[in-house]
């Protein structure tokens, strides 16, 4: 633009301000941007192609387009400058964008390019968009490094395919404007409505268990030979063993020094139990054997269990659960 940027250290002028909060009612955020775009259409400097009496009929056909899409709503509230709010427009109506005949050069106060102190355009740690068809991938791969950073960890690659769907999806409405920020949170703003905050995003653990570690608390240590409390009185949990429709499980953990033959039976139950043996406490998919009514305790109400099987040296973690969920107290034996 060639207006005069007015703000101290702004970049780009005093602009409007905020023309509507992303929390107020879909109506009064299209009302408002509409209108907004509107009035940067009317003017010459942004559309040659409209003119003062083409007022109304841009901000209606802007209105009707915004509701049905209430994801443009949320992103007009990001945009206080009328060269960000003609180019937006364009890019998602391409009826306007031509009738608009591409926009003008921004000519009026705040629309120019600060030469005060503080964040310009020029350098910066934005998406370094070049304005062409790659511009989509900078701004996604921006993005994404964003949430990473307030995460605190990298996005898995189910988390990032998921990401990188959304975004791409999404693209036209984001890029025009991403391609002008300067900081994450900017990034933040504009992308939470179509993408997700970076909580919905990263979601679970940051700090995921290892391979071989527990998510649950190891009750006990127990080993062949030993006969063990087991009491889910009180908990909750919805860890189902593989064989059976359970949960509230507990954890013990099994160390064998050498190869051996092991089995382990609950008895003297006062609930249904059912067992199973993992080589990764937290990965259901480590199951190794599991069973419901095979222990000695066969009868109702005890429904005990049993599993055996021959184990390999190495560190093991045997579950009881609460047949549906089930609680009660139990003796585990291990042989």
């Amino acid at each position: 633009g060639e207006g005069e940027g007015e703000g101290e250290g702004e970049g780009e002028g005093e602009g409007e301000g905020e023309l509507c909060q992303p929390g107020d009612p879909i109506q009064a955020q299209c009302a408002a941007g509409c209108d907004y775009l509107a009035e940067c259409a009317v003017s010459a400097a942004y559309c040659p192609g409209y003119g003062p009496a083409d007022y109304e009929l841009v901000s209606g056909d802007c209105f009707e387009l915004c509701l049905r899409n209430p994801q443009f709503a949320e992103i007009g509230c990001t945009i206080d400058n009328c060269a960000d709010a003609v180019g937006f427009a364009s890019e998602v109506n391409e009826t306007f964008g031509n009738n608009c005949d591409g926009g003008g050069e921004g000519e009026g106060e705040g629309e120019g390019e600060g030469e005060g102190e503080g964040e310009g355009e020029g350098e910066g740690e934005g998406p370094n968009c070049m304005g062409d068809a790659g511009d989509c991938e900078r701004v996604c791969g921006w993005a994404a490094e964003c949430y990473e950073e307030e995460c605190g960890r990298s996005l898995d690659p189910d988390e990032r395919a998921d990401f990188d769907e959304q975004c791409e999806a999404n693209c036209v409405f984001i890029t025009p404007v991403a391609c002008q920020f300067m900081s994450c949170q900017e990034a933040f703003q504009l992308a939470g409505p179509v993408i997700g905050d970076p909580d919905d995003v990263c979601g679970g653990d940051p700090n995921p268990p290892m391979p071989g570690e527990c998510d649950l608390p190891i009750v006990d240590d127990i080993a062949p030979g030993g006969a063990y409390a087991v009491d889910n009185t009180g908990v909750e949990n919805v860890i189902a063993a593989g064989c059976q429709d359970s949960g509230n499980a507990v954890v013990y953990r099994l160390v064998l020094a050498a190869q051996r033959n092991v089995t382990i039976y609950t008895d003297a139950n006062d609930f249904d139990t059912v067992l199973s043996l993992r080589s990764a406490c937290s990965d259901p998919d480590s199951e190794l054997a599991c069973n419901d009514d095979g222990g000695p305790g066969q009868a109702a109400p005890q429904y005990g269990s049993e599993i055996g099987a021959e184990l390999p040296a190495g560190t093991y973690y045997v579950l009881v659960h609460g047949y549906t969920a089930a609680q009660g107290t139990a003796t585990l034996f291990v042989q």
